[in-house]
């Protein structure tokens, strides 16, 4: 029973690490190469503010930033100490927020 288990970890070794080539579009700004955008989303009832037009489930911050070394070049939830987050599918954009 152990070889699907190696066969899943050697799988996962072998993954190239995404590109972080070329801009991409992070809300007004634009990050450059090497640079991940990270957008912060306000929850159900966490990160509203009406009085500065934060609604429910809205996102409200967009920030560019070189990727950490603790990533070791692949961003991940872990590496930036984020809960309650999703990474896009090009590992160029997190999305993070409360509940």
């Amino acid at each position: 029973m152990k070889w699907p288990t190696v066969l899943v970890l050697a799988a996962c070794s072998t993954m190239p690490k995404p590109s972080l080539d070329g801009p991409i579009s992070c809300g007004k700004n634009t990050c450059g190469s090497g640079e991940v955008c990270v957008i912060a989303e306000a929850g159900s009832q966490c990160g509203v503010n009406a009085d500065a037009g934060v609604g429910p489930y809205q996102e409200y911050s967009w920030t560019c930033m070189a990727l950490p070394r603790e990533c070791d070049g692949v961003l991940t939830c872990d590496c930036m100490s984020r809960s309650y987050c999703d990474v896009s599918d090009d590992g160029r954009t997190l999305h993070y927020g409360c509940i």
